[in-house]
């Protein structure tokens, strides 16, 4: 499951919502994607995800960092927000990319509006 979203200019504040809806409870790879120049903060049910700028490393051709992180979703829906800040030259850039075996990833599903349940 792929999300990347080019967000907008420099010397601006982002913010953003995904929610992901798991069968069951389950426990996920999950590279989070940045921009060199961005400050981000995530957060999973409310509950914030323990990522440092030091731990993003230089991905595709330099343009996008990428942090490699567990992520446990439980069942049902699950909200992941980022809160952004870029302080140099656009574009903004911000994705995630949630990495496991097929049995896995195909039963989940995305929404990028509160689902109703």
């Amino acid at each position: 499951c792929r999300w990347r979203r080019s967000c907008g200019a420099g010397g601006q504040v982002w913010y953003g919502a995904t929610w992901i809806h798991a069968p069951a409870a389950v426990t996920l790879d999950a590279e989070f994607h940045s921009h060199p120049m961005t400050e981000l903060r995530w957060t999973l049910g409310g509950e914030p995800i323990p990522l440092k700028s030091s731990a993003y490393q230089p991905g595709e051709r330099g343009l996008v960092r990428i942090a490699t992180q567990r992520l446990s979703l439980r069942a049902g829906w699950n909200e992941i927000r980022f809160r952004g800040y870029c302080y140099g030259y656009p574009p903004f850039r911000v994705g995630l990319v949630l990495k496991s075996a097929e049995e896995n990833l195909w039963p989940i599903r995305l929404s990028a509006t509160p689902p109703g349940e």
